[in-house]
C-alpha cells in the first residue's frame, strides 16, 4: 500500500532512442553532465514524463521465474507500469527505493489469489 503523503513519482518513456544508449547514460553516469530529456533529444528521441497514478503495488511471480511489480490505481486496476526483477530481494529493494520515499510510505501485505 502506498501512503498518499509520499513523494510523487514520474515515469519516463523514451521514443526514438535505442535502449543501449539509455543504458550507457546511466552506466557512464552521464546524468551528472546532462539531463535525460536533453540527452534523449541530442540523439533524436523524445522523453515523455508521465505522473504515476499508483495507489498500491502488486508483486507477482512471473512464468520465467522472476518477479513483476505492478502499479495499481485507486480503482484496483493496473496502470500499465511494471518492473521486472530476478529475485524477491531485488523486487522489494527496488520498489522501496522508488515508491517508499520518504521512508515508511510503502507497506507490503501478503495477499493470495490470482492477479
Amino acid at each position: 500500500m502506498l501512503d498518499p503523503a509520499r513523494v510523487p513519482l514520474t515515469h519516463h518513456r523514451v521514443e526514438g532512442a535505442p535502449d543501449d544508449l539509455l543504458v550507457a547514460y546511466y552506466e557512464e553516469e552521464r546524468f551528472e553532465e546532462v539531463e535525460l530529456a536533453a540527452f534523449v533529444a541530442q540523439h533524436g528521441g523524445v522523453l515523455h514524463e508521465i505522473p504515476s497514478r499508483a495507489a498500491s503495488l502488486a508483486m507477482i511471480r512471473t512464468p520465467e521465474g522472476g518477479y513483476a511489480v505492478l502499479e495499481i490505481d485507486a480503482d484496483g486496476r493496473p496502470t500499465g507500469f511494471e518492473t521486472r526483477h530476478e529475485t524477491l530481494d531485488e523486487a522489494l529493494r527496488a520498489s522501496a527505493l522508488v515508491y517508499g520515499h520518504p521512508v515508511g510510505t510503502l507497506a507490503w501485505k501478503e495477499v493470495f489469489g490470482d492477479r
